[in-house]
């Protein structure tokens, strides 16, 4: 959860526009907002969820780059061993380019 972070917080308000309707204002910092939350929650979730070889191989390659070579890139589980299916909001193309930085 990343609502209280300025950013995130204000990225998505409920107010009234000019005219007195009720709408919901989505601040330009949605989509880096939503990228952050989504690694982070990943991020989380990924030694809950991921299976004992994909945790053996990124820590193998943590050590190794951490000791041995820093010029290792890491390594980065493959979460399509561990989840089925990912639910994206429909956020359009900005959010999925957000998504893939």
């Amino acid at each position: 959860h990343t609502g209280a972070d300025d950013k995130s917080f204000k990225c998505v308000v409920q107010e009234d526009d000019e005219r007195g309707k009720l709408g919901v204002s989505l601040s330009k910092d949605i989509t880096s907002v939503a990228a952050r939350t989504i690694t982070k929650n990943i991020a989380t979730l990924g030694p809950l969820v991921l299976p004992v070889s994909e945790k053996l191989l990124f820590f193998m390659t943590y050590m190794r780059k951490k000791f041995l070579d820093e010029k290792i890139k890491h390594y980065v589980p493959d979460f399509k061993r561990a989840i089925d299916h990912f639910c994206i909001h429909p956020g359009g193309r900005a959010l999925i380019d957000e998504l893939e930085k």
